[in-house]
């Protein structure tokens, strides 16, 4: 490489390395753990203050891109100013710093000097790294010894650890191929490998069966066909992945049925990977017959505009065609939606006896409660919120199951609920600013910057969508690609030429972010230090945890640790100390229990059933603390080693902490 290309590519080496992270986020839980999460963030942090100081040539210019990003960075601000009256700051402290996180990267890219071609190779290169995963993660699930080992109550979770997000990162990535794929500009060869490994993914993404992510794929296909230059190409390549799909969707969804069923899965699963596998390369044959056909056949103006007078014939008709249907039977839809709505509000600890593929199952869904709740803090703080991180401590105390949630599961109702209509508004503001300025970019700009708009407009509006009705927007890996795509793709459309941006602006977010964001996540190692040595070297563990209060002070975890650490060295004065150190810093059902318990192993029956009673209070219908206090009640004593061996064996049903 010559000096002068060397010169030209180092502005885009720290974009480079946000998305690299982006990529190791996915193969490690979406880098949902904070302890996974830091290092990619901190290290974002010190490449935009790098940026903000060395200020290469083209960067630091003003873009439209910046007024999204300002307002999802007001929003993140918000977040962090409602600590102040959260009724779980340790929590919302590590939430705001995942918002950060993904406001900082976004500064980044948005600050790249991207045209048209360069955003295509990073879109381009990102989805095919999503594809390697893709393949790598479908060949070992078919090959495994044990599948069922890499299922969680019957459905596929991948890498990020989730079913719904490892669909949703498959079909994010998918956009960006197809885009390629239909995209004159892009090398023969390339045209032809996008659409096949499009459909790989897009196999990928059906294992987990995601309503929310079928659903929301469905809804915006529409929005890239609108979007996109060359439609008949896309729309030929749409039905090429359609028809692949028809191949491998029902062995694909068998997986769940046969889980279900407590069928043998080791052939099922090597009929579900090799149906991938020759769908993929239907859509290879037929990508390559494509590109041929479409180098031997170049339609004139005349037919490309009867071409489109066609589409928009079509699509005019299978409107109105879809709108009579509806109108035909309103009362059968009415009907069915009633009684959808009915099973989802029900109790949703009925036990799922339906059988078949899980997408058309309708089935009562904990969600319910979770709105329920969210809905109710709304209520109690319209305008400023609850503050980041209360849901967790509201939904314990007034949940109608066992399991406890930290999220409501839908992005609107967390926003209106944790920071009231002053932070929804920002949010709201924030993402259809950049819808309008992806429209905009797609109306005024260059022509070459139309696959790039269309492909990352609709991943980030799927995306998006999807988070209505789920908690994806905490998984970095996938918000991460929904906000700082769109950015850079803002950027690659607008004018090259723009006034330079104040250096201290990225500067001063940079330092924020590095100083914030720091003292958590060496809390965080301290705690997993602890926590490694807390059998072998409690001493050495208590060290550990007192370092990590110490460096988080809202942190209320480290506390919790280091008194079940007393409990092991049977040293109550220490763990009553740890657990009423953690009740000084907020209000936790943990501390105010294990008091209980430790009072009735003092035989001081009525502190303990008081402590107990509260814990009951701040963590309603849990099945070990109303345990406890029934044996209270009855007047046992009970030893807090025993009980808390108890309860690491008491299974709640239904999905992990998220």
């Amino acid at each position: 490489m010559t000096r002068a290309r060397l010169v030209a590519a180092l502005p885009f080496v720290p974009a480079y390395i946000v998305v690299a992270t982006w990529v190791v986020w996915a193969t490690h839980d979406g880098g949902y753990f904070a302890v996974q999460r830091y290092p990619g963030a901190l290290l974002a942090a010190a490449l935009l203050l790098v940026l903000a100081i060395a200020r290469p040539p083209g960067t630091l210019r003003r873009s439209p891109a910046l007024l999204p990003l300002g307002l999802l960075a007001a929003w993140t601000a918000w977040n962090g100013l409602s600590l102040a009256w959260s009724s779980a700051p340790d929590h919302g402290w590590e939430s705001t710093n995942a918002l950060l996180t993904v406001v900082v990267m976004g500064f980044v890219l948005a600050l790249t000097p991207w045209r048209p071609n360069s955003i295509m190779v990073l879109l381009g290169l990102w989805a095919s790294a999503i594809a390697v995963i893709a393949a790598v993660d479908l060949i070992t699930f078919g090959t495994a010894g044990d599948p069922g080992a890499r299922l969680y109550e019957f459905r596929y979770l991948g890498p990020v650890g989730y079913a719904n997000g490892t669909a949703a990162l498959g079909a994010m990535a998918f956009w960006p191929l197809l885009a390629i794929a239909a995209s004159p500009r892009s090398k023969a060869w390339i045209r032809v490998l996008a659409l096949p490994t499009g459909v790989l993914l897009l196999a990928w993404a059906l294992l987990p069966q995601s309503r929310g992510t079928m659903v929301a794929g469905l809804v915006v296909a529409p929005l890239f066909l609108a979007m996109s230059a060359h439609r008949v190409r896309v729309l030929t390549r749409m039905l090429v992945t359609a028809g692949a799909l028809a191949i491998c969707v029902n062995p694909l969804f068998d997986v769940y049925s046969a889980a279900v069923e407590k069928r043998p899965l080791d052939a099922v699963v090597e009929t579900a990977v090799t149906r991938a596998g020759i769908a993929v390369a239907f859509a290879l044959v037929a990508s390559l017959v494509l590109v041929i056909v479409e180098r031997g056949v170049r339609p004139g103006e005349r037919t490309l505009m009867w071409t489109r007078r066609v589409g928009i014939v079509a699509t005019i008709a299978i409107v109105l065609g879809a709108v009579g249907v509806a109108a035909a039977r309103q009362q059968h839809i009415r009907s069915g939606l009633s009684d959808r709505w009915h099973t989802f509000s029900s109790f949703a600890d009925v036990v799922n006896t339906n059988t078949g593929a899980r997408i058309g199952q309708v089935i009562p869904d904990k969600r319910y409660d979770y709105w329920k709740v969210a809905v109710k803090e709304f209520r109690d703080a319209p305008v400023v919120g609850s503050g980041v991180g209360s849901f967790q401590v509201t939904y314990a105390a007034n949940k109608r199951y066992p399991k406890d949630t930290r999220y409501v599961h839908s992005l609107w109702l967390r926003a209106l609920s944790d920071t009231g209509v002053i932070g929804t508004l920002l949010l709201l503001g924030a993402l259809l600013t950049a819808l309008a300025t992806l429209v905009r970019g797609r109306i005024k700009g260059e022509p070459a910057a139309y696959p790039a708009i269309a492909a990352t407009a609709t991943l980030a509006t799927a995306f998006f969508m999807q988070c209505t009705l789920d908690w994806l927007e905490e998984v970095p890996a996938l918000l991460a690609p929904a906000v700082g795509f769109p950015l850079a793709a803002m950027r690659a459309a607008a004018p090259a030429k723009k006034p330079r941006l104040p250096w201290p602006i990225p500067a001063v977010v940079a330092v924020v972010a590095l100083v914030v964001m720091t003292p958590p996540y060496l809390a965080q190692r301290n705690l997993d230090r602890g926590n490694d040595l807390r059998v072998s070297d409690p001493q050495e563990a208590l060290k550990a945890y007192d370092r990590a209060a110490g460096l988080n002070p809202l942190a209320v975890e480290p506390l919790l640790n280091s008194g079940f650490v007393g409990l092991q060295l049977h040293d109550a004065a220490l763990a009553r100390g740890e657990f009423e150190r953690a009740l000084d810093r907020r209000e936790d059902w943990v501390a105010h229990f294990e008091l209980g318990l430790l009072d009735s192993q003092a035989r001081k029956r009525r502190a303990a059933r008081a402590e107990i009673e509260r814990a009951n209070q701040l963590n309603r219908n849990d099945p070990v603390v109303l345990g406890a206090l029934k044996d209270i009640q009855d007047g046992k004593r009970l030893d807090p080693l025993e009980v808390n061996q108890r309860a690491l064996t008491t299974v709640v049903a239904g999905a992990p902490p998220p």
